[in-house]
């Protein structure tokens, strides 16, 4: 994986994860997390990683927007040239990142 890939997607993973242990579905013993990834052919090819909270408190959307929102739902899209969907769903927090599949795979010199 290209380091620019990893950096953002493991900075907005942290930032689910650290909100998920805070206010979510990990501040309970039967909450869980389901993060999935794919290879989407579609769109010519695209990286397509999701997360979704089980089991937590109800959600109410955050009053606030902080760097962390902005983090989870702008700069990863951004910098992978992407796009991300952020849900407040009562259920859990829904996150899902799409990006070029050509971020994931560096060019070899020959």
């Amino acid at each position: 994986m290209k380091p620019d890939a990893a950096h953002y997607v493991g900075l907005a993973l942290h930032e689910l994860a650290t909100n998920a242990s805070k206010y979510g579905a990990l501040t309970k013993p039967e909450g869980k997390v389901e993060v999935r990834w794919r290879l989407a052919p579609e769109e010519g090819g695209a990286v397509e990683i999701s997360w979704q909270e089980l089991g937590g408190p109800p959600v109410e959307p955050p009053k606030a927007n902080g760097f962390g929102r902005m983090l989870i739902k702008k700069l990863a899209a951004t910098a992978l040239d992407g796009r991300a969907d952020l849900e407040f769903a009562p259920g859990g927090v829904k996150w899902r990142l799409r990006f070029p599949v050509s971020h994931v795979f560096q060019k070899h010199r020959s």
